[in-house]
């Protein structure tokens, strides 16, 4: 089986629950995310820290309540974890926010060490700010 896949499918199960600690206890110090596309939030993120602060606490304080985020499928090769994924979020202007993720992750046993993340770019521009 592929390295980190297991940890990946907890921490995503617990997500799904609106507890992203598991989550967020993967993330290598080192990691890099980098968001696809031309939105405001699309570059790459280096390092834990920058990903913590620049990224998922912006986004966390765009929803009401938990984000809510649901892996639908993952795909396995190797030390590469390919997941389809469905946000379940209501942003705190009380707009859904039904986004479809594809995240490429790249593991170094149970850590993730880079996140290549596509997603509906035309929805973050419209619900989210920046």
């Amino acid at each position: 089986m592929t390295t980190g896949l297991n940890a990946l499918r907890n921490a995503f199960d617990r997500t799904a629950q609106g507890d992203g600690r598991a989550f967020l206890a993967m993330l290598a110090d080192e990691v890099e995310w980098s968001i696809i596309g031309t939105t405001d939030w699309s570059r790459t993120y280096s390092g834990k820290e920058s990903v913590v602060r620049d990224l998922l606490i912006p986004l966390s304080e765009q929803f009401e309540g938990r984000n809510l985020v649901e892996a639908k499928r993952f795909i396995a090769t190797g030390d590469t974890v390919v997941v389809e994924g469905l946000n379940h979020s209501t942003t705190i202007r009380r707009e859904p926010y039904p986004n479809r993720y594809c995240w490429i992750f790249e593991m170094r046993g149970d850590q993730v060490v880079r996140v290549t993340e596509y997603c509906d770019t035309a929805l973050v521009e419209r619900v989210l700010d920046r």
